[in-house]
């Protein structure tokens, strides 16, 4: 094959191209076969009286089209009626709580999974998806919102609620990213959930004592490890302030949350580790060779895992060699080289491997559900268990050890911080000071000769 350059006119031909392993996602033979006319709903719930209490149920109404919806994606019988169950359950709470169908919306959602006990953590990372918060509901409330704005569902639409108001907020004002937008959301809806109990918020009546406390009971369940709280409840209430409320008091009375630094050298990979985790991939199979594409993206660019998610096919231009990173946490989008290395894994992968797909998205998901896009948790837990086979250890094994294994090398190799901020997509040079620290070279030059010692 030939190497990718800056002057090359290289085309990868991977929409035309689908090899042997991809026929079934082409074909469609993974699907279940049905009796002609029997909805798709009735082959993953088979028991008659779950059926009749599902339609019953807050999402009635949109159970025949995510049950297609789960036959295209692909899913299996066992898979198809977790999902369901997962309605069911959600159904008996609502009912339970005595709430309206004409009234549910994402904060009822987020009150049941509050009070669903989460699976605990596997030994070898995060715990997996079993209560459908990053599956099952959004899909769901997805087609519950289309029906109702189409007119199938005789409800009348609630008006903008304030977290929808903070969400906008959050996205168009602050212009963050939408990982970071969720743990705002999460943060201030167990703060509100704590201060007032209910949807109804008095502030006027909100004592600073409430903010401590509420500091406290999150030590206790041990989510203050996450330095960002104080931050978030920042952002919070500062919203609230901008709504007319008279909540300074409560943000003078907000606590910093003291965290022991890390030790970056830590999180460094050195050229024999490097190698060595990306010798671990398989690249005998398609998943490996995708896998590897991304993990060069991360060592070769720096690119965040976030960035690599959303990294669209319009964003590599093969004819001048470069690509646009989308800088999804800022949302100002810049150009960097395309180093030879990974253009060609790239490039392989859209020729061979990727599935023949609609989407514009360059990595995508070659199993159940099938041709959807990666998302940042995903592609983190593909690469970290790649770093375990291979023996490296924590805090080694995450993707943004390539972020600043890749910094550290520019400086080393002579560029200045304003350089790597440029290519590392940094808005503010002080978020890059961190890796001066490690600038052996100059860091050589300041030392000075002991007065004592004999030149």
């Amino acid at each position: 094959m030939r190497s990718i350059g800056t002057n090359d006119t290289f085309l990868p031909s991977y929409e035309s191209s689908a090899g042997p392993h991809n026929m079934g996602l082409l074909v469609g033979n993974w699907a279940p076969t049905l009796r002609k006319g029997k909805p798709m709903f009735e082959f993953y719930v088979l028991c008659r009286r779950r059926r009749e209490r599902l339609r019953e149920g807050p999402f009635g109404a949109i159970l025949e089209p995510l049950g297609e919806w789960l036959h295209q994606q692909g899913y299996s019988r066992e898979s198809g009626s977790h999902w369901f169950l997962m309605l069911q359950h959600f159904g008996v709470w609502f009912a339970s709580k005595g709430y309206s169908q004409k009234s549910l919306c994402q904060e009822h959602v987020q009150q049941f999974l509050a009070a669903r006990r989460r699976r605990p953590p596997t030994p070898n990372g995060r715990a997996d998806d079993q209560d459908g918060r990053r599956t099952v509901f959004p899909k769901a409330m997805s087609l519950l919102a289309s029906r109702r704005s189409d007119g199938d569902v005789n409800a009348t639409r609630r008006p903008m609620t304030m977290f929808v108001e903070y969400e906008m907020h959050l996205r168009d004002r602050c212009g963050l990213a939408n990982d970071t937008i969720c743990r705002n959301l999460n943060a201030a809806r167990d703060f509100h959930r704590y201060a007032f109990g209910s949807e109804k918020a008095r502030w006027r009546a909100l004592k600073p004592c409430v903010v401590l406390n509420f500091f406290r009971h999150q030590l206790d369940l041990g989510k203050t490890r996450n330095k960002n709280l104080r931050g978030y409840l920042w952002h919070y209430l500062r919203f609230q302030q901008l709504q007319g409320h008279d909540v300074e008091k409560l943000i003078e009375v907000l606590p910093r949350i003291r965290k022991p630094a890390t030790s970056l050298p830590g999180k460094i990979l050195s050229q024999k580790q490097l190698a060595q985790w990306l010798a671990g991939f398989d690249r005998s199979i398609a998943d490996g060779r995708r896998d590897y594409a991304m993990a060069l993206c991360l060592a070769d660019l720096g690119m965040r895992v976030g960035d690599l998610a959303v990294l669209r096919l319009d964003d590599i231009d093969w004819r001048k060699g470069a690509i646009r990173i989308p800088n999804s946490k800022r949302h100002r989008p810049y150009w960097l080289p395309l180093p030879q290395r990974v253009g060609r894994a790239v490039a392989d992968y859209l020729r061979t491997d990727r599935p023949q797909s609609r989407r514009r998205e360059v990595f995508v998901r070659h199993r159940t559900p099938c041709l959807e896009p990666l998302t940042p948790v995903y592609i983190n837990h593909r690469l970290r268990n790649v770093a375990l086979a291979q023996g490296l250890k924590p805090p080694l094994v995450g993707t943004h050890a390539f972020r600043h294994t890749f910094a550290t090398r520019l400086l080393n190799c002579g560029s200045s911080l304003k350089e790597v901020a440029d290519i590392l997509g940094h808005e503010d040079i002080r978020s890059t000071t961190i890796y001066a620290q490690l600038d052996q070279r100059k860091l050589s030059l300041a030392v000075r000769r002991w007065p004592e010692a004999k030149p």
